[in-house]
């Protein structure tokens, strides 16, 4: 036989021994996210809560393999910063017994917050003009609404989000006129 009539077998038995020789992640093995200089373990993708979180929001994990029609994906060891702020701001707030100073102790007592306070703020729009942000155009922006005594929806105020579960918001949406 002629050595082009073996080509495809021979393409064929490389290609397999190839392949049967590769070594992929196991479940519970260690992956780099992309992206990220983040290490992770590979999980199904059902049981990593983070991976699920991104989908959501548009964000395609690392993929380690499929595995009987399942992703498995590298899901990270430690949660993202966001999230730590977080879930020590919370701890934070749900320990006190008081109030939580926003402020240092020694700022409290200086004469400048004392000016501050004794002055008389007077809340001036401040937008003039200006035009609407496009679709898409500011993905980390929220429009807060608040329902009128009448049940209407006023647009009121924006924020900036800030983690998965927080909106930073000004201090004047909460101004008594809406």
């Amino acid at each position: 036989m002629s050595l082009s009539l073996h080509s495809p077998v021979l393409l064929c038995f490389f290609f397999t021994t190839f392949i049967v020789g590769q070594t992929f992640p196991e479940i519970g093995s260690t992956c780099s996210m992309k992206d990220r200089s983040d290490k992770g373990i590979c999980t199904p993708i059902k049981k990593c809560q983070a991976v699920i979180s991104d989908l959501k929001a548009g964000i395609n994990p690392t993929v380690c393999y499929l595995y009987n029609g399942t992703g498995v994906v590298c899901c990270p060891t430690e949660p993202r910063t966001s999230v730590k702020k977080c879930m020590k701001f919370t701890e934070i707030l749900t320990t006190s017994d008081g109030p939580v100073p926003l402020l240092p102790p020694k700022f409290l007592e200086s004469e400048e917050m004392e000016k501050e306070v004794q002055c008389n703020a007077i809340l001036n729009e401040l937008i003039v003009g200006g035009r609407d942000a496009k679709l898409d155009e500011f993905p980390h922006m929220a429009a807060l609404g608040f329902e009128t005594k009448d049940d209407d929806l006023i647009w009121g105020c924006g924020g900036t989000l800030i983690s998965e579960d927080f909106v930073l918001t000004a201090a004047h949406c909460i101004d008594s006129k809406l």
